[in-house]
């Protein structure tokens, strides 16, 4: 994906507000894990 399009699903989804509320747990992980963890709470957004 483009910069582009990365930041226009995060702001479709909220992704940014997301990491923000939960930066304590995020931070303390890998980037393999954080990415993940925002698939999956993107999937379940477009699930909504």
């Amino acid at each position: 994906m483009t910069g582009k399009a990365v930041i226009e699903l995060f702001n479709k989804y909220s992704v940014c507000e997301y990491v923000e509320s939960f930066y304590e747990a995020l931070h303390t992980t890998g980037p393999k894990y954080i990415v993940n963890d925002i698939d999956l709470y993107i999937a379940s957004r477009q699930a909504v």
